[in-house]
């Protein structure tokens, strides 16, 4: 469970700024007809304790249908999508989800607008979304420090000789080590072809390469997140003594 939360945190975030200085903000309102067919196909809460199955596949491609959404600047759909995850997966209510949402847009618009002074600006509405998201959740990541790793890789996004993808993956993965408390080659590279797929998404719009480096991108980072958590096993079994 705490590794699909995290990732549906890193899609829910990471659409917003990927774009960089021309990303567009989530708009706050929504048609009541739009809110109720979200409400309405939205999952109950399954209490059984059981993980649903996570496939990174439909991950991916609900990041690549959001990114479309996007450039056909059909932003209500990108807010519904948006909303659907986090009520789908989250579980979150669709009113929780709805505030999640709004603390997200204020940071956005915040970060549109200004080009110095990101903490006092930008930091604020990010800290309060992860903060709402960690309470609702139950997860277990420090909201500053989750909200400062993403700041960070937004401001190189738009900063000239530092929005390479090389150099925009590292700061990904930095946020993947803050939410996940573990960091390998997989995770690493998982951060670098996500950076990969949105400079594509910004210059030329190859959306079936797009889709593909999304696609590799979460197949590595669950490999990754995987792969420490064997390691982690491994070394406490070696450390028991019967």
């Amino acid at each position: 469970m705490f590794r699909i939360r995290c990732i549906f945190i890193v899609l829910l975030f990471g659409f917003f700024i990927i774009g960089g200085p021309h990303t567009q903000s989530l708009p706050v309102t929504m048609d009541n007809q739009a809110f109720a067919q979200t409400s309405s196909s939205s999952p109950s809460l399954d209490l059984s304790g059981k993980a649903p199955l996570f496939d990174p596949d439909r991950i991916a491609a609900a990041e690549g249908r959001i990114w479309r959404a996007y450039y056909e600047k059909n932003l209500q759909r990108v807010g519904l999508e948006l909303i659907d995850l986090l009520v789908g997966q989250f579980h979150l209510s669709p009113t929780d989800a709805f505030a999640v949402a709004v603390d997200l847009s204020s940071a956005v618009q915040a970060f549109q607008t200004t080009r110095s002074d990101y903490e006092a600006q930008v930091l604020p509405g990010l800290k309060s979304a992860y903060g709402r998201l960690k309470v609702l959740t139950n997860g277990t990541w420090d909201a500053e420090k989750a909200a400062q790793a993403e700041l960070e890789w937004w401001v190189k996004r738009r900063t000239p000789g530092h929005n390479s993808p090389e150099e925009v993956g590292r700061s990904i993965a930095k946020l993947y080590k803050t939410l996940y408390g573990r960091s390998n080659a997989n995770i690493d590279r998982a951060g670098h072809l996500r950076a990969k797929a949105a400079r594509i998404r910004d210059t030329n719009r190859d959306w079936p390469t797009v889709d593909k480096l999304l696609q590799e991108s979460y197949r590595v980072l669950i490999r990754g997140i995987d792969d420490s958590r064997t390691k982690e096993r491994g070394s406490s079994m070696s450390d028991f003594r019967p």
